[in-house]
């Protein structure tokens, strides 16, 4: 069995209402001292009556009931007038007498709550127990008994329970019936704690009062306006205490013409979301510095790459000064022709394939006849446009790609005839010397035409491969042989060639 029994704030432990209207009652009959049970008899209270009993003291300690409210029996299934309280079990009858001494013996109302199974469902019951005088000398308790509401200790319990402070209060109006404070009725300690105030300052003054710190921001409109226009409204509001600045979210909700104020401390997500709001910031600066860096790095990238695209330029552009300073170096400026030097390196790797295959590699060399008698009648430049004619002339007269034309001395040239025989060699000297001799040139200065002619001297290296020097030696008495037999003749070096 549970029970509790209290003599002092009865207003705020009980929930039901004709319990407390009851108590109000039994207080304005008891100004002078208890009351007598005539006065308050349960068949004067009709509104009460069902659930009244009236039990009188014993002598041996007992407790005997007098009277029993239908309602009451019913609940326990049997009429209790009659009855005594030891009748009814050892904790309850216990509980029943221990609650009548007391409020005897203190002359003081009782407030009791208790549950037992001998009622038809297991209820928690409030009971009201009032001390009064019987007859002249004898003494006795009425009571009042209803079930206390499940649903008001539910709504108790998380009322208390709850995370959030939470007010209820009545409306304070000014005479047109306009709101303008609240008088708390009601705080949980929740609500206390967060504003840092007693529950005795809190409960029973105007919340204005109570509350400085709601009255003084923005949530006191929305509290007004709640109880004004019975709708809900939340407001975040701020203050500085001993502790820092706090934060609450206040939110107000009609509660009959009053309202209920639902107070969270929002200060540690307030202060969450400003440190976020504060690494936003960084990382938003961090990012502005990235970007900046990243465009900075951009524009170095862009600029290494123009230079890199320049250095390429400028490479290739010396590679191809390199190609045209190593083909001017073997090339001759005046005829477009080889130069000695680059002749001799295509020589020699002709006489390298020429041995190692065992082919026939032959050469000719050509000398303009009278060269001298041209430069001085038509002065160096008709001579160097006679060496273009003559150079022009061989180099348009053998195979591209395969035979090589080079200026070796002054008016002297060399033509190397890979895989060619002397017999070839020779119809091709013939051939040149042939078109060389009918053909004329713009010489002079005005356009003035000569007729040029040159001579020629053949040599082949047969079976037996020599050197380079040798076969030019022998080309070279080829043509000395065809300058002494009276020039524009073709000659070949056969007895040399065949003792090769």
């Amino acid at each position: 069995m549970y029970s509790v029994a209290y003599q002092d704030d009865i207003e705020q432990r009980a929930s039901s209402k004709s319990l407390l209207r009851l108590l109000d009652l039994y207080r304005d009959m008891a100004v002078d001292g208890m009351p007598h049970y005539s006065d308050f008899n349960p068949l004067k209270l009709d509104s009460y009556r069902d659930w009244m009993a009236v039990l009188f003291a014993q002598a041996n300690g007992d407790f005997l009931y007098g009277f029993a409210g239908s309602a009451l029996s019913a609940s326990l299934s049997f009429d209790l007038t009659g009855q005594q309280t030891s009748h009814l079990g050892e904790e309850l009858g216990t509980f029943l007498a221990a609650t009548a001494r007391q409020a005897i013996d203190s002359g003081k109302p009782l407030f009791s709550l208790h549950r037992t199974s001998q009622t038809n469902e297991r209820h928690l019951w409030e009971r009201l127990v009032l001390p009064v005088r019987v007859g002249s000398e004898g003494l006795g308790v009425v009571t009042y008994g209803c079930v206390r509401s499940f649903q008001i200790d539910l709504v108790q319990a998380l009322f208390e329970a709850s995370d959030d402070g939470i007010i209820g209060a009545t409306s304070v109006r000014d005479d047109a019936g306009v709101p303008i404070d609240a008088f708390v009725q009601t705080v949980n300690l929740r609500a206390s704690a967060i504003l840092g105030i007693a529950l005795s300052e809190l409960e029973g003054v105007p919340l204005g009062q109570a509350a400085p710190m709601l009255r003084d921001s923005q949530a006191w409109p929305a509290i007004i306006t709640a109880m004004r226009d019975q709708t809900t409204i939340s407001h975040d509001i701020s203050w500085i205490d001993a502790t820092g600045t706090r934060w609450l979210k206040v939110t107000a909700s009609p509660l009959g013409d009053g309202v209920a104020v639902a107070i969270t401390d929002i200060s540690v997500n307030r202060q969450a979301m400003l440190d976020l709001d504060r690494q936003k910031a960084e990382l938003t600066y961090a990012n502005q510095v990235l970007a900046a860096q990243a465009e900075e790095l951009s524009e170095i990238a862009f600029e290494a790459e123009l230079a890199r695209a320049k250095l390429s330029e400028e490479m290739a552009k010396r590679v191809e000064l390199e190609a045209e300073l190593k083909r001017v170096a073997r090339f001759d400026l005046l005829t477009g022709v080889m130069n000695r030097l680059g002749f001799e390196e295509v020589a020699r790797q002709h006489v390298m394939t020429a041995k190692r295959y065992k082919n026939e590699l032959s050469m000719i060399l050509v000398d303009a006849d009278h060269f001298k008698a041209i430069n001085d009648k038509f002065g160096h430049a008709g001579g160097d446009r006679a060496l273009k004619h003559l150079a022009g002339l061989l180099a348009d007269g053998v195979r591209t790609g395969i035979d090589s034309v080079g200026r070796i001395g002054g008016e002297e040239f060399a033509i190397l005839l890979p895989q060619t025989g002397l017999d070839g060699a020779h119809r091709l000297a013939e051939r040149l010397r042939a078109t060389l001799e009918t053909s004329t040139s713009a010489i002079g200065d005005d356009g003035t035409t000569a007729q040029i002619t040159a001579s020629f001297g053949v040599a082949t290296f047969g079976g037996k491969i020599g050197t380079l020097e040798s076969l030019m030696q022998r080309a070279d008495m080829a043509l000395y042989e065809a300058k002494n037999s009276g020039r524009n003749r073709v000659n070949t070096d056969d007895t040399i060639s065949s003792a090769a």
